[in-house]
């Protein structure tokens, strides 16, 4: 075995050895390079590159014994710059938690965070500050205000307050806690800079929230997000045979539309509609619609759900179209059409949400009898969906999304999914100017 000494910069010795362990007791056999975080090389310039793939070398070199002769001939580095980085760059933690591996020897990386040792002494451009707000933290005046700080960036709201807190709240309660602390009576920082510290401030947050991932979602996305990140996101679902499970829902289209009625003084006159509701039925294997029905009423009912049902078993057939000769595209069609074997064909599942299941619940009987479907719902005992969660019906909401953005939100009657969504239109005076019908809608 090898020994080497090498004087660090601080004073400290270092013993090396090729086979042994480093002054930590971590042995040297146990480095398992094939473990490390890996580095996209092609995303370096060509400078920097040679620099990293010669350190490499020599990281490889010397966990294999090689001499300070060798390392020095192949890499152009000494046995003991490439001990220091292999201690003090590679095998040292990195934020993620794990170590930092080949990234620690990215040139001009920095692998260990600054920290202030000199007094704060800004210039006549307000320079000089580096480490500032850990020199505050390390002051007598600023013991416990870290952790204060933490707390009030990850720690619970109030039931009184919004669930998100913006940075500038963080930011005025932290200038606040230094002027009890007597920092703005005294002149120092952050009160003697421009932007009292709130880059800084900003960047110390997004550093704790990077460190609680977990806690950077709840506090991001709620507790709808806290779900789905332990439920995952839907790209392992057990794959399931067709007509195995189907997906149903509501929806209501944002836009107004108008009926002619009939005049006792001859004519018609046009009557808007505020809501009209499309209830549609999704095979989930091959994500084709089965069956669809369009409401008037103001509310859902279960004959909507059985219209529906009715137009996915019974055969499909086009509609005479009054806008246009050439409105279906090439192949299209619902199943019962296309495949007339499909027509009548029933399905094992009818998945459905919290809202529409309230609803089903006169539908039940008829599915079990004459489809022989179960109904899928959150309220079962044993369900594994939840109410106000897109994520157990991904692709019946992912259907009325491109239903409205790609159709009835680009119509002049839309009224869009939100208040703003209007941007000053008139939608009502757009359906009457137009005598945009119910027919249209169905056509489309």
């Amino acid at each position: 075995m090898v020994d080497a000494l090498a004087e660090a910069t601080d004073g400290t010795t270092l013993t090396l050895r090729a086979g042994g362990s480093l002054n930590d007791g971590t042995e040297l056999n146990d480095v398992d390079l094939a473990a490390w975080p890996s580095i996209d090389e092609l995303a370096l310039s060509a400078e920097r590159r040679a620099l990293y793939r010669r350190r490499e070398r020599a990281i490889r070199l010397y966990l294999n014994g090689a001499t300070d002769r060798e390392i020095q001939a192949a890499c152009s580095l000494g046995r003991v710059q490439t001990y220091r980085l292999l201690t003090e760059r590679c095998l040292k933690t990195h934020p993620d938690g794990r170590v930092n591996g080949w990234r620690g020897l990215l040139p001009y990386t920095r692998v260990k965070s600054y920290e202030r040792t000199a007094p704060l002494k800004l210039n006549a451009w307000s320079g000089g500050a580096v480490g500032a707000l850990q020199w505050v933290f390390e002051s007598p005046a600023g013991r416990g205000l870290e952790e204060r700080l933490r707390e009030r960036i990850l720690g619970k709201r109030s039931d009184l307050e919004a669930s998100r807190r913006p940075r500038m709240a963080v930011f005025r309660w932290f200038l606040a806690e230094l002027r009890a602390r007597g920092f703005e009576r005294r002149g120092e920082w952050p009160f003697n800079v421009e932007k009292r510290g709130y880059v800084t401030l900003a960047r110390y947050i997004d550093r704790v929230l990077a460190e609680h991932p977990s806690r950077a979602r709840q506090l991001a996305g709620g507790a709808e997000a806290v779900r789905k990140a332990r439920a995952g996101d839907g790209t392992r679902r057990p794959p399931l045979a067709p007509f195995e499970r189907v997906e149903c829902d509501a929806h209501k289209l944002d836009a107004r539309m108008t009926v002619l009625v009939p005049s006792p003084h001859g004519g018609t006159e046009p009557r808007l509609i505020h809501r009209l509701w499309v209830v549609v039925l999704i095979e989930v294997a091959s994500r084709v619609v089965l069956g669809y029905h369009l409401s008037l009423r103001r509310e859902c009912a279960a004959e909507d759900v059985l219209h529906a049902v009715r137009c996915a078993l019974v055969p499909w057939k086009p509609r005479d179209l009054q806008f246009s000769d050439e409105a279906y595209v090439p192949g299209a069609g619902l199943p019962s059409y296309r495949l007339p074997p499909l027509a009548g064909a029933c399905w094992n599942e009818f998945s459905v949400d919290g809202a529409l299941a309230n609803i089903c619940a006169r539908v039940e009987g008829v599915l079990r009898d004459v489809v022989g479907a179960t109904l899928v719902k959150p309220q079962d005992p044993g369900s594994y969906s939840c109410r106000r969660s897109k994520d157990d019906r991904p692709f019946v909401e992912s259907f009325f999304g491109h239903l409205a953005a790609g159709g009835f939100h680009r119509l002049a009657t839309t009224t869009g999914s939100l208040p703003a969504d209007k941007r000053g239109a008139n939608p009502d005076a757009a359906a009457l100017a137009t005598q945009f019908q119910l027919e249209y809608a169905q056509e489309l």
